[in-house]
């Protein structure tokens, strides 16, 4: 397959087309990025992370690479008219964090509003107990809820759920109500997450496999 080719199909297994997560193919690398964007949707081009593929059709590890010397950014997703600033100040409105931009584009996509957070970790920042980009939110009497992808080793869950745990902390501290949705294990699948779930009930149980 091309690259454009595997482009298009890691997309389409999350439901989604290239147009929906803005990027540039990397061809020397084997790689395409994603773009991303501040709450006001001004380009942070600092911020984009690779993603990586295999030539031979097995992904590569790690499949994301992030940018050197620069702390994890959110994702907005853009594939609607969302006004990302005042969904953040609106204490009424739901407060969904997604593990992985793909993930957030997916469910801002089908469902609801939907913030990507790079890893199960990457909601805080080195010298920091959470992202400056928190306080661009209303988060007293918010309704937050945390969607980290399910895994099966044994380790990779402990980890989640210690960083579940924390964050929960720290967003009742600020004061908002937070819930963890765990998703459920899916035959056939490692790991699963949110767009993964999502695409399996919409199709009537059939899956493409692993998404993002």
């Amino acid at each position: 397959m091309t690259l454009e080719e595997q482009v298009l199909a890691w997309l389409r297994r999350s439901g989604l087309e290239t147009t929906d997560v803005p990027g540039k193919l990397l061809p020397a690398e084997n790689a395409r990025t994603i773009e991303f964007l501040d709450i006001d949707g001004e380009r942070l081009p600092e911020a984009d992370v690779r993603r990586r593929f295999g030539k031979y059709g097995e992904d590569p590890k790690p499949k994301y690479l992030n940018p050197d010397d620069e702390p994890p950014h959110l994702y907005y997703p853009q594939v609607d008219d969302t006004d990302w600033r005042a969904h953040a100040k609106d204490v009424s409105a739901l407060k969904i964090f997604a593990e992985g931009p793909i993930k957030a584009a997916c469910v801002t996509k089908r469902c609801f509003p939907a913030i990507g957070v790079s890893g199960c970790w990457g909601w805080r920042s080195r010298g920091r107990v959470y992202l400056k980009e928190f306080d661009d939110y209303e988060w007293d009497g918010a309704n937050v809820f945390w969607i980290p992808d399910r895994d099966r080793k044994p380790k990779s869950v402990a980890d989640v759920l210690r960083a579940s745990n924390v964050l929960g902390r720290v967003m009742q501290s600020l004061g908002a109500q937070f819930q963890i949705v765990w998703l459920p294990l899916l035959e056939g699948f490692k790991k699963v997450g949110i767009d993964d779930f999502l695409y399996y009930h919409s199709e009537g149980g059939e899956t493409l496999g692993p998404s993002a």
